[in-house]
């Protein structure tokens, strides 16, 4: 005897099947709208940045840890550039650096103009010479970040008591800005230093201090401007 199928049951649980994918559809549009985009967070990271940066950037200044946002490519920056340049915000200017991110095997990277530089100025009253090229600091770093100095040929990376060391062997040649060469003597007493935390003025202090992290001198917020 051939058993019969009853009609009601299938479609039954065919409605119930379509209502559960449509239920878990739903859902995934709200996860979607609900957790940004990794390239998302970045480009608004990047924007960011741009208005604390220097004219000329690449995507290494930009953007120099990828990591954060979970991409494990390097390629990934170049989607993010894509969109800062169909915003106008960067525009290329046919320069190229040699790339300093790890894995990238110093690959030159085009150099931009940046259309959110508010005529940014390095923040240390000197500069920075190696090799005959010139770099500068436009960022106090923040907390255990390296000390970033930025020039035509690209971006290098110190801690700060690495950058005093190459100072102090003579792989780093410092120059007064405007002025004459001179080397840096650590007992030189440096003063109009802003914090870029609290906004207020540092007390005068060594040169010596201004690379010790550890010293008192950084403790923020500082009570009030000096």
């Amino acid at each position: 005897m051939i058993p019969q199928t009853d009609t009601n049951q299938l479609d039954f649980d065919y409605a119930r099947r379509v209502e559960e994918e449509a239920r878990e559809s739903a859902l995934q549009r709200v996860e979607d709208v609900n957790s940004p985009c990794p390239l998302d967070q970045a480009e608004a990271d990047a924007i960011k940045a741009l208005v604390t940066l220097p004219e000329l950037v690449s995507a290494d200044t930009i953007l120099p840890d990828l990591s954060r946002y979970g991409f494990t490519d390097n390629r990934a920056i170049g989607a993010i550039m894509r969109r800062l340049l169909a915003k106008g915000l960067i525009a290329p200017t046919g320069g190229y650096r040699k790339s300093q991110r790890g894995g990238s095997h110093l690959m030159p990277k085009a150099v931009y103009r940046n259309a959110l530089c508010l005529a940014v100025q390095p923040v240390l009253p000197v500069s920075f010479l190696v090799d005959g090229d010139r770099y500068e600091v436009y960022r106090f770093p923040e907390g255990d970040n390296d000390m970033i100095l930025e020039g035509e040929e690209g971006h290098m990376e110190f801690a700060p008591e690495h950058l005093l060391a190459a100072i102090l062997s003579g792989k780093m040649e410092v120059v007064q800005r405007n002025g004459p060469d001179s080397d840096l003597d650590p007992e030189a007493v440096v003063t109009g230093i802003t914090c870029n935390k609290c906004g207020h003025t540092l007390p005068s202090h060594t040169v010596r201090d201004h690379f010790d992290t550890d010293h008192p001198i950084h403790a923020c917020p500082h009570n009030a401007p000096v």
